[in-house]
């Protein structure tokens, strides 16, 4: 979502200043500012291409966020004082080409202190986007140096990933550690679960205060293909470990399910010993949160009612997911533990059989 100032900025335009005006006057003034600045000097192609998308999200209906077009800028344009001296001079210059589009018109100093204070907003918002990233590259640079002192010890990593349910943790061996990412030696069921999630998770150990995510690329180094982790973040909850093993059913099953005496069917996400996940396209109001499920006899083949207590409900794609903690019989517990333990042999039989 856009913030309220680009709304502001976007209806500048009037009869004396159309918007095919506004943009260009707003990349010279830019540019103008540039030169005159004691900062490294950008090329003209080069600024550009940075200021273009920037002028388009301020001054146009785009559906772009602004966010990645500032930290693109931030990059070329140095500290936060230099930031601060660039916007404010630039939007200088487009308050004046503004205030004289108004000659002749009425209420000319409400009109002009909303966009000043617009334009003030936009400053403030663009040095926040500069402490946020300033504060995350930092982290970055933090972990990489922690990185190469565990490389040097010769110290592994502890990394996480799930296959269709199935946890799959193995340890790392850092090979290199470069300017923003990782090069990691792991065992080639782990470059898969990985591939297959696009990311991974680095456990934490005495180094590590918390739990990581990264995302991760492959590559090839001395002919051995191998992880590449880059875009490091911390984990603000530690990683839950589950005691059970939940599992993603690679067939696809529809269970019945009772609540308040109407019957509902559900798609199967996943299931283990403790709880349960049913997808839906559509959304339910489960009032007192009890319901009863019919499994499939698949599954459980020997009374197969269950009892459970809806506990969230979290979106996936277009579909709603209500999770639920089940009580099972011992009974039922035999038959779900079997049905279980035979996707998880035929999940890592399918992870090997992904192994080149």
């Amino acid at each position: 979502m856009q913030k309220g100032f680009v709304h502001t900025l976007r209806n500048l335009s009037n009869s004396n200043l159309d918007t095919k005006i506004l943009i260009p006057t707003f990349i010279k003034a830019a540019w103008q500012v540039h030169r005159s600045m004691d900062i490294k000097q950008l090329s003209s192609q080069r600024f550009q291409t940075l200021i273009k998308p920037l002028a388009y999200i301020l001054f146009t209906p785009s559906k772009d966020e602004i966010e990645p077009a500032l930290i693109n800028m931030h990059k070329e344009l140095g500290n936060s004082q230099e930031i601060e001296f660039f916007f404010k001079n630039t939007f200088y210059i487009i308050l004046n080409v503004y205030i004289k589009s108004l000659y002749g018109t009425v209420s000319q100093l409400d009109q002009i202190r909303i966009v000043v204070n617009a334009m003030d907003d936009f400053i403030i918002y663009a040095l926040d986007i500069y402490t946020h990233a300033q504060d995350v590259n930092d982290q970055q640079q933090d972990l990489l140096v922690l990185f190469k002192k565990l490389q040097t010890n010769e110290r592994t990593i502890s990394v996480l990933n799930t296959y269709y349910g199935v946890p799959i943790q193995n340890e790392g061996t850092i090979l290199k550690v470069g300017t923003d990412s990782i090069i990691l030696k792991v065992p080639s069921v782990q470059i898969t679960a990985a591939t297959y999630e696009n990311k991974t998770h680095i456990l934490k150990a005495n180094e590590l205060p918390h739990d990581l995510y990264a995302k991760v690329t492959t590559e090839y180094l001395d002919g051995e293909l191998v992880l590449k982790l880059y875009q490091f973040e911390y984990l603000k909850k530690d990683l839950y470990l589950r005691k059970e093993v939940r599992v993603h059913p690679l067939k696809k099953f529809t269970l019945d399910v009772m609540h308040d005496d109407a019957l509902f069917q559900f798609g199967l996400y996943d299931v283990s010993l403790g709880g349960i996940a049913l997808s839906s396209k559509d959304k339910f109001d489960f009032k007192n949160n009890s319901v009863t499920l019919y499994f499939p006899e698949e599954i459980i083949s020997y009374d197969s009612e269950i009892k459970a207590s809806v506990i969230t409900v979290s979106l996936l794609n277009e579909n709603k997911l209500y999770h639920a903690k089940i009580d099972l019989t011992t009974q039922q517990e035999f038959y779900l533990s079997r049905y279980i333990k035979s996707q998880e042999r035929a999940i890592i039989k399918m992870l090997q059989n992904e192994i080149v």
